[in-house]
């Protein structure tokens, strides 16, 4: 295998997972909202758009393992950022991201 294969493999997990946990808990909220008719509540509108950040985190994680191979340190500083952002946003529903973009962040600053 080439160089930093696992951090870009693991980058791109965490990322595109977060992106999936995400949409399903906006989702969620979205079917919550209906079902308990608290449409456009402002607790349901802060969460929406906290799961909006962590898309956008999400896809900052998934850049930064698509250039894991040709910039390592400025990939590894984005998933790192990318997991505090994500897991900040969508709380316990980005922790499996967390764990696997901090992970391939870290092992990309650490790795030669």
């Amino acid at each position: 295998m080439g160089k930093h294969t696992t951090e870009l493999v693991l980058g791109l997990i965490g990322g595109i997972l977060g992106f999936l946990f995400v949409i399903g808990m906006m989702g969620f909220i979205s079917a919550g909202d209906v079902v308990f008719g608290t449409e456009g509540s402002e607790t349901s509108q802060d969460i929406i758009s906290s799961g909006w950040l962590a898309l956008l985190f999400s896809t900052v994680g998934i850049i930064g393992a698509a250039i894991v191979k040709s910039k390592r340190k400025l990939a590894g500083w984005m998933m790192i950022i990318a997991s505090i952002g994500g897991i900040w946003n969508a709380g316990l529903f980005y922790l499996l991201s967390f764990i696997l973009l901090v992970t391939a962040g870290i092992m990309a600053l650490v790795r030669k």
